[in-house]
């Protein structure tokens, strides 16, 4: 029996002018979840709800087997969120943040966090103001790390990053992911990112989660396609982002597998940035 870190069962948030719907999402333990989809498309509100931070109208919310109804602090020691806004003063240090903040985690661990801080090579009595903004985005991961949280929630932690900077947090992601103990909900709109890291993809669109699938499995299922001639009628609902192109059409079909063999139709493979944009277009 699998088991899972995150669990949700038909939640729904609404507010004027968007609704989130989500009859089943599962993140099981100690892999990478990557959450994808275009602005607006519902992935902080499905994660700023899922953590309890906007209200929900409807739905259960387990995470490590915990609601927060009942295991409020518990989750909370349990858990490390990083969005794309460095929350500490700025004026502060490492070691300030260590003392003041540290003593709220039932499990901080002030041995393990110097030893991050020096693995990195953040300095601890160095100001933030100091820091580059990988600095920052490495610091506030290490954070979540130093008090044995065993979920990592990131939306967009990347997002305000130059090249080496991104690189420089993946890389430690990477080195998370050793660990089969953590678990990682990863939300980027920067997809190549995920090409690297995820175990799982979850696409979601309009706020309804459109699919979530093992990277192997949507990398087998997910191709561009390109067919000259007609399209076959048993094909066109597995099509998106349908082009028209001299002598016939491409598009991303959604069960390549079925349709390996099929005269006329050649197939390349699908980055998850092509699956986003040929989802996003409608067909003519």
């Amino acid at each position: 029996m699998t088991e899972y870190a995150i669990e949700l069962k038909n939640l729904i948030v609404e507010y004027p002018g968007f609704r989130l719907y989500v009859p089943d999402f599962a993140i099981p333990k100690g892999f990478v979840m990557g959450l994808v989809g275009k602005n607006g498309a519902g992935k902080s509100t499905l994660i700023r709800s899922m953590l309890e931070i906007i209200p929900r109208s409807k739905g259960d919310i387990k995470i490590l087997d915990m609601d927060f109804l009942h295991h409020d602090l518990e989750i909370k020691n349990k858990i490390g969120y990083v969005n794309d806004t460095f929350v500490f003063p700025m004026e502060s240090t490492p070691e300030q943040m260590g003392y003041q903040i540290g003593q709220f985690y039932d499990l901080f661990d002030e041995s393990l966090y110097r030893e991050l801080l020096r693995k990195y090579n953040l300095k601890s009595h160095e100001k933030f103001k100091h820091f580059s903004k990988g600095m920052c985005a490495k610091f506030s991961i290490l954070f979540a790390l130093a008090h044995h949280a065993d979920v990592l929630i990131l939306d967009e932690p990347t997002a305000n990053l130059d090249p080496v900077s991104r690189r420089e947090v993946l890389d430690l992601l990477y080195e998370l992911m050793q660990d089969e103990g953590k678990t990682i909900l990863f939300s980027t709109h920067i997809t190549s990112d995920l090409d690297q890291i995820a175990d799982y993809v979850t696409l979601i669109d309009k706020g309804k989660i459109q699919f979530t699938l093992s990277k192997d499995e949507l990398q087998e299922r997910h191709q561009i396609v390109t067919i000259q001639g007609k399209i076959p009628e048993e094909m066109k609902n597995c099509l998106k982002g349908i082009k028209t192109i001299p002598d016939g059409f491409t598009a991303l079909c959604t069960e390549a597998q079925q349709f390996s063999n099929t005269d006329s139709i050649s197939f390349r493979k699908a980055s998850i940035e092509d699956i986003m944009v040929y989802w996003d277009i409608q067909n003519v």
